[in-house]
């Protein structure tokens, strides 16, 4: 049984995009902050395309 969307399938029908800012604790804040101070938030992603599957990812800003 085949079970992998089509061409036609896979148009992404909704996308979700949810921003979330995540304090952490003193010394990860700063050790991010030291090495990587562009990235601030985190944003978190909810995909459908047609045949109604739905996936997930993520991004840091």
């Amino acid at each position: 049984m085949n079970t992998t969307p089509t061409a036609t399938e896979r148009v992404i029908e909704r996308i979700e995009q949810f921003p979330v800012r995540i304090p952490f604790r003193d010394v990860p804040e700063r050790n991010l902050q030291r090495e990587l101070p562009h990235w601030r938030y985190l944003e978190l992603f909810e995909i459908e395309i047609a045949c109604g599957a739905i996936g997930h990812g993520e991004a840091m800003l």
